[in-house]
C-alpha cells in the first residue's frame, strides 16, 4: 500500500459515491471540510455499534471482481458469522484508528469518528479522514489515482443491484468550455 496523503487530490478523485454493504464502505469526501461519512447505518446492525465503541471506521474501497464478497457482507451479521472468513478476505489493523480495513480492496480510507447524526431509527457517521492508502496497481503517473485500474464497485440502492464505473466520458472542467 502506499499512502496517498495529498488532500486535495483525494478531494478531487473521491467526491462520488462508491458502494459496499455493510461493512460500512462508502466513500464521499467534501471539497472544503474533507470528512468522511458512512451511508445511514440502522441502530440494529453490528456496524452500530462497532462505530460508536470505537469511534472510528474504515472506507474500504471494493473493485468489480470482489461482488460476490461484498454482496455476502451485507447478506450476514458480523454478530454471528466471520465475514472475513467466509469470504476468504483479509483484516488489517489500521495504522491510525480503531478499525480494521480490507487488505485484498486497493483504496483504503480511515476514518477518526468527528459526528454522530441521529436519523430515527438508522444513524449517519461522519469522521475525519486520518490516512488514505492506495495499492501502486491503481496509480498513474504523477501519484494520481487512476479510476480504471480501481474498478470501484458501485451500490444503486433504488434497484438494489451492482455496477461498475463505466468508460471515460470527457475531462472535468474543459469538455464544456466550447458552449
Amino acid at each position: 500500500m502506499q499512502k496517498v496523503c495529498n488532500r486535495r487530490l483525494v478531494q478531487k478523485l473521491c467526491k462520488s459515491e462508491i458502494g459496499l454493504k455493510a461493512v460500512q464502505i462508502v466513500c464521499k469526501l467534501f471539497r472544503h471540510f474533507w470528512p468522511a461519512d458512512s451511508p445511514p447505518t440502522p441502530h440494529r446492525r453490528h456496524t452500530h455499534g462497532n462505530i460508536l465503541a470505537r469511534k472510528a471506521f474504515t472506507i474500504s474501497i471494493p473493485s468489480e471482481e470482489n461482488v460476490r464478497q461484498v454482496d455476502y457482507f451485507g447478506l450476514v451479521s458480523g454478530r454471528t458469522v466471520d465475514k472475513f472468513a467466509a469470504t476468504k478476505l483479509t483484516p488489517v489493523r489500521s495504522d491510525h484508528v480503531d478499525a480494521p480495513y480490507v487488505k485484498e480492496f486497493s483504496l483504503i480510507v480511515e476514518c477518526k469518528l468527528a459526528h454522530v447524526i441521529e436519523l430515527g431509527l438508522h444513524t449517519q457517521f461522519v469522521g475525519e479522514v486520518m490516512d488514505v492508502k492506495a495499492e501502486d496497481s491503481v496509480m498513474a503517473k504523477g501519484g494520481l489515482l487512476e479510476i480504471a485500474k480501481i474498478k470501484p464497485l458501485v451500490f444503486a440502492p433504488d434497484t438494489q443491484a451492482y455496477y461498475g464505473i463505466g468508460h471515460f466520458v470527457g475531462q472535468a472542467f474543459s469538455v464544456g468550455k466550447g458552449i
